[in-house]
């Protein structure tokens, strides 16, 4: 898994769209060709539902591009991120 700096911004190049995905939405719903990456946010530290969404667009739609984890995480959430899918992280502060 990618760890990506708090302060950091993404500017990198990728060859496709990229989607943010509020968790209040369906992933079902989304067209995925040509999308390279999908980040989903955390607003809250107990609000779980990017971890369904991440499963939904892994297992379930196939989905194999970066699947970004945002928002605010805890160093103790990066095992079950990435075993629910996640292949990179950017939370709101540093991890200690």
């Amino acid at each position: 898994m990618k760890l990506i700096a708090a302060s950091a911004h993404s500017t990198e190049a990728t060859a496709g769209k990229v989607i943010e995905l509020a968790n209040t939405e369906d992933p079902r719903t989304l067209d995925l060709s040509r999308v390279s990456r999908i980040d989903l946010n955390f607003p809250k530290f107990t609000d779980g539902r990017a971890y369904s969404q991440a499963v939904l667009l892994r297992k379930r739609l196939g989905f194999a591009g970066d699947l970004r984890a945002s928002g605010d995480l805890g160093i103790d959430q990066l095992l079950q991120l990435a075993r629910s899918g996640f292949s990179s992280v950017q939370p709101d502060a540093p991890l200690d």
